[in-house]
């Protein structure tokens, strides 16, 4: 009797201890702890998913004979580390897309290629890029920007790899500004109050006739094509931010006094390497120069309008795109992967460019704040219509610029969409 109580009360104490168990495991979930997440992988180990092999031949085309120097360098490093071979072709990019087309099923087609990211969407239509099977989501939100992630996204699919990053930089005369300025409003105000001895300093100038740096005046509360730049149904350009952002790019040209026919970015570059402007807004393949310059001028961020009207920069994420109908897949991911993640530290110093990898050491002052700048941009939208949109901003941009209505310009530019 007493063994059959012990067995019975045994019994009862694992029942309790399930139980108990059980109703943690429970309230766990009810409470809505996070479970053990599994590291993200490294981009060692992640190398060991792919079938590439000694002797293997990568054929790369390319476009920019400036990216030269760094092809030439991760080429190097590829065929030393892994035993594949790059073979570089540059390429005339008027063609660039129609000679993919025309040579993807031939011995001459190209194993992977650059691409801008708003050329995305149009490749992608085509079956001429692959999905990134290689980098993990987890692994592209831990390593990388997340605008790089971005540019390089469509419909929740990562394509590509993030080589560099373009965006344009504003500049201020650390001489005679001694704090960055935060908003258009404190130009205005620090040019009631400047006294220029030399009498020959400009306060303020850009290419007023390009629209990927006036872009900004749209204001961070546009949208265009949606958040990612991959979405056609989604617009917002008619709201009350929109039209005060243009409000107050129109109002800008009683200021700065240039006709937007005489603007241009080398007018910008002659005016800095003069010193003869104390703020500046450029195209980011002026760093280089920048630096060499040995100037006093210094990279701030894009300032917004007022305290209230906020910008927002655009940018352009050059990525390094895998042939689908590449006989060498495994090999060509190698060496996307390995130009966009091992190589991103040397991307500044070989082209003059931004390398997208969040933890690498920067070690140019003028590198870290372009880089700074790149990471609040916007992307710019990867949708098949895009081409005609900067068209007719430029146009509306100008015309607004020379005093035409902010509401018909705005109008006419929404028109052009919808069609």
């Amino acid at each position: 009797m007493k063994k059959r109580k012990s067995i019975l009360k045994k019994a009862l104490i694992m029942l309790l201890c399930f139980c108990f168990c059980a109703n943690m495991a429970g309230c766990g979930k009810q409470s809505g702890k996070k479970q053990d997440k599994k590291e993200t992988a490294s981009y060692e180990k992640m190398l060991q998913s792919l079938s590439y092999k000694k002797g293997d031949k990568v054929t790369l085309w390319y476009t920019k004979e400036s990216d030269l120097p760094f092809l030439q360098e991760s080429k190097k490093q590829i065929k030393e580390k892994y035993g594949v071979e790059v073979k570089l072709v540059l390429k005339d990019s008027v063609n660039y897309y129609e000679e993919i087309v025309e040579k993807s099923n031939t011995e001459e087609a190209p194993d992977l290629y650059l691409i801008t990211n708003d050329k995305l969407k149009k490749y992608e239509s085509a079956g001429l890029i692959e999905d990134n099977r290689f980098f993990s989501k987890e692994f592209l939100d831990k390593e990388y920007a997340s605008v790089a992630v971005d540019a390089m996204t469509y419909e929740s699919v990562q394509y590509g790899y993030p080589v560099y990053g373009e965006t344009n930089l504003f500049l201020y005369d650390g001489t005679v500004v001694k704090e960055p300025v935060k908003t258009f409003d404190e130009i205005l105000d620090f040019a009631e109050n400047f006294e220029d001895d030399s009498n020959q300093k400009t306060i303020l100038q850009w290419d007023v006739s390009n629209e990927m740096i006036n872009y900004m005046f749209f204001t961070d509360q546009v949208v265009i094509k949606g958040e990612k730049g991959d979405n056609p149904d989604q617009m917002d350009m008619g709201n009350a931010s929109v039209k005060k952002g243009l409000e107050y790019f129109q109002s800008l040209s009683n200021f700065l006094s240039i006709p937007v026919e005489k603007s241009s970015e080398e007018g910008v570059r002659k005016a800095l390497s003069q010193e003869k402007v104390v703020f500046a807004i450029c195209q980011g393949d002026y760093l280089k120069e920048l630096e060499s310059s040995k100037s006093n001028y210094k990279i701030g961020r894009m300032p917004d309008l007022t305290d209230s009207l906020k910008t927002k920069g655009i940018s352009v994420t050059t990525l390094a795109a895998v042939n689908p109908l590449s006989k060498n897949s495994d090999s060509a991911n190698l060496v996307a992967s390995y130009m966009s993640y091992q190589m991103a530290k040397e991307q500044y110093q070989l082209t003059n460019q931004l390398g997208l990898v969040e933890n690498i050491e920067r070690k140019s002052e003028y590198e870290q704040q372009a880089y700074e700048q790149y990471k609040e941009t916007t992307p710019i939208a990867k949708t098949l219509d895009m081409g005609n949109f900067w068209i007719q901003a430029d146009i509306m941009f100008q015309n607004i610029y020379k005093g035409n209505s902010v509401e018909k310009e705005l109008k006419k530019l929404e028109l052009s969409l919808s069609k």
